[in-house]
């Protein structure tokens, strides 16, 4: 299971299969921002992948 660093504050999270990083954040505690509810439509839970973008899926529809 793929595991996230969320910066600035150093938590670690495993993100499963199906799972988006907001909802795998939200559960572990991470206090993403998300007013749209994470539906791509404000741009408040907009993350920087630093290392392993190899590792994730290509963009869907919303995220480009």
């Amino acid at each position: 299971m793929p595991r996230v660093t969320s910066q600035p504050d150093d938590l670690n999270f495993e993100v499963s299969e199906g799972e988006t990083l907001l909802e795998a954040g939200l559960r572990s505690g991470v206090a993403f921002a998300h007013a749209c509810g994470g539906r791509a439509k404000c741009s408040t839970c907009r993350i920087w992948v630093t290392e392993g973008l190899n590792g994730c899926h290509e963009r869907n529809e919303l995220e480009s």
